[in-house]
């Protein structure tokens, strides 16, 4: 079956369709016409995400429940060795007044997740069982992979970049697998995600129907680097272990 390019954690979560000026030097030189350079492939960024590469992309996220409220999240990855790790921090506007701060990390043999408040970080997580849930969802997903293969969906630009897009539509099976109780009906369920070039996924959306009520939830880019640091993934407390039962 085909992986997310995002890997284990999140949710998600690129593109690159890159129009460049080609000419050569002439007595009367003349602008010479876009070349337009052929997108990659879904394939072609799935092996360039599992190279050797560090990123950091800052997120404006909305969502139909508050379309009027912007919150953040801030999307750091590294993978060398073939270990790859992942900090995902997630605010607002109320959680910043506040001080209120709130990381999730996937450090490879474990996630993590952390919060500040009054000026203290706690964290608690744990190192077991993480492979095992990976394992029983793609499980699950393997059987129907197939019918949810990413196709081209155009070109966004986004935080600079021309990215290029894919869509995934009909994933309502996929999401009663994922949620075996869900409360509410889902119907229309599909999602467009945009990559750079370099396999940075730059934009996210999934819409759908619950209960006959559109839904959605959007992430774009407002920027991104390649400034990633060994210390980014630094737990900023010890953690409490959490106990499988």
């Amino acid at each position: 079956m085909q992986k997310p390019i995002l890997g284990a954690a999140f949710l998600l979560l690129m593109l690159a369709l890159l129009l460049q000026l080609s000419g050569c030097t002439q007595q009367n030189p003349a602008p010479a016409p876009p070349v337009q350079e052929t997108p990659p492939t879904y394939q072609e960024l799935q092996a360039k995400a599992n190279e050797s590469h560090a990123w950091k992309v800052i997120y404006g996220a909305t969502s139909s429940a508050r379309p009027n409220e912007t919150s953040y999240y801030t999307v750091y990855e590294q993978l060398y060795g073939g270990s790859r790790f992942m900090r995902i921090d997630v605010s607002d506007d109320s959680m910043l007044a506040q001080g209120v701060e709130f990381r999730a990390y996937d450090l490879g043999n474990g996630i993590y997740f952390c919060m500040k408040q009054l000026g203290n970080w706690t964290c608690a997580g744990t190192q077991t069982g993480f492979t095992e849930i990976i394992s029983e969802l793609l499980a699950k997903i393997g059987p129907i992979s197939e019918r949810y293969t990413p196709v081209p969906d155009g070109a966004l630009q986004v935080a600079g970049a021309n990215a290029t897009c894919f869509k995934q539509e009909n994933l309502e099976e996929l999401y009663y697998l994922l949620y075996s109780n869900p409360n509410s009906r889902i119907t229309d369920m599909q999602s467009r995600t945009c990559y750079s070039r370099d396999a940075i996924p730059l934009y996210y959306k999934i819409s759908m129907a619950e209960d006959d009520e559109p839904v959605y939830r959007e992430l774009l880019a407002t920027s991104y680097s390649y400034q990633v640091t060994d210390s980014d993934f630094e737990l900023p407390a010890s953690p409490i272990e959490i106990k499988k039962k």
